[in-house]
């Protein structure tokens, strides 16, 4: 599933690009004509039209590509929310940390499915929306993988501990 959307964002970077290429050459065509003069609103009219955006749009590009001369300068700007933003409100992000850190991050290893049913019902009985599981995996995706791995391995040997003093209690209580 992950792989799809990096094939897909992949492919709209890739669209994005090209079109820059497009807008850099046509800008850099336009300023060539007009070497130093000054550009008329029928030229800038004209490409803006090629290009397929307004002319305030237009003059806008102008001036990127003239402060930086590159084609990233004249890309579109990307769609859509930047990758790890946080749209939830402050109860609800803290209720799932809380939840992943009290049931995800055991050494038992629950089901992501386990999870998210635990931080629906935790958000319903405190009457907070309940989030999207994709919302709920992406934090727990956030956690580095390593980390996860110790905290887990921690509450293994601290469990063991635990039943080792308890069976030694257990033991010296069946002796007397």
């Amino acid at each position: 599933m992950g792989g799809e959307d990096e094939v897909a964002e992949d492919d709209k970077a890739h669209q994005r690009r090209e079109e820059g290429c497009r807008r850099e050459e046509a800008i850099r065509s336009l300023l060539k004509r007009h070497d130093d003069k000054r550009l008329t609103i029928g030229a800038v009219e004209e490409i803006a039209q090629e290009l397929g955006v307004s002319r305030s749009t237009m003059y806008r590009l102008i001036t990127a590509y003239r402060a930086k001369g590159t084609v990233s300068s004249v890309e579109p700007p990307a769609q859509g929310r930047r990758k790890d933003t946080l749209v939830l409100d402050a109860k609800r992000e803290k209720l799932i940390a809380s939840t992943i850190h009290e049931i995800y991050l055991k050494p038992e290893r629950p089901t992501m499915t386990y999870l998210i049913e635990q931080v629906r019902a935790r958000c319903a009985q405190k009457g907070l929306p309940l989030p999207d599981r994709r919302t709920i995996k992406a934090r727990v995706d956030r956690i580095d993988r390593r980390t996860v791995l110790t905290i887990r391995a921690n509450g293994d040997r601290r469990r063991k501990r635990r039943l080792t003093v308890l069976d030694n209690h257990e033991f010296r209580q069946s002796t007397r």
